[in-house]
């Protein structure tokens, strides 16, 4: 067997080569016994050149022209894409720039990220609530003071002596509901009413009871016999 390194064109052989196709994209298509969409690809503008070489060499030169096109534009794409998707590492930026990378993200994700978050809400208020009621009777037993229990009567935390402790569902209840209590307290019109329309300190020290001065001065008229 005779082996010749000149191509088609220089051994005066009128016929279209065949095109090896990349391994990947070979074993690809052994393994899986099916044909893939750059194989394909490859095959098409090999018949494309067949049918033109049977044309004639005009029709042959203008179909490789416009391939050589299509693989030259196709190459500049590649290499903007690659060059635009180009990450910087993360070492070599700046701490302002890495927050600008993470607001960038967090703005395009957004979305996503409050689904997330309302879905963990959602799977651990409870846990939270039991672990919150927890730190605060830690608290009051670390100051020494008495345990705090729920009144049903008026839905409010109140504080006894001897109380004991409460279970899981109790903790999740108590906390919810001392929580609730608090957030109406401080939104509550009244707490705001009262302090509007408390007088200053400088008035209450200067006034004088008006009426016990008028009965003072008719009571000194009249022991004057005025």
């Amino acid at each position: 067997m005779r082996i010749d390194h000149r191509s088609y064109k220089d051994q005066g052989i009128d016929r279209e080569p065949q095109v090896p196709i990349p391994r990947r994209v070979l074993y690809a298509e052994r393994r899986t016994g099916k044909s893939t969409p750059a194989g394909d690809h490859i095959r098409a503008r090999r018949q494309e050149r067949v049918e033109a070489r049977a044309k004639g060499p005009e029709e042959l030169a203008r179909v490789v022209a416009r391939q050589n096109e299509e693989n030259r534009r196709r190459a500049i794409d590649a290499a903007a894409h690659r060059a635009a998707n180009k990450a910087t590492p993360q070492g070599a930026l700046t701490r302002a720039e890495i927050n600008e990378r993470r607001r960038e993200w967090r703005k395009a994700h957004a979305e996503e990220i409050n689904i997330k978050h309302r879905e963990y809400r959602k799977r651990h208020v409870e846990q939270d609530a039991a672990r919150r009621w927890a730190k605060l009777r830690e608290r009051q037993k670390a100051k020494g003071q008495p345990d705090t229990k729920l009144d049903s009567a008026r839905n409010t935390p109140t504080r006894g002596a001897g109380v004991a402790s409460p279970t899981a569902e109790d903790a999740v209840t108590n906390w919810l509901a001392y929580r609730e209590t608090q957030r109406r307290a401080e939104s509550s019109p009244s707490a705001a009413n009262m302090a509007s329309h408390e007088p200053p300190a400088g008035d209450l020290e200067g006034a004088k009871p008006k009426a016990a001065s008028e009965d003072g001065g008719r009571g000194r008229k009249n022991d004057a016999g005025l």
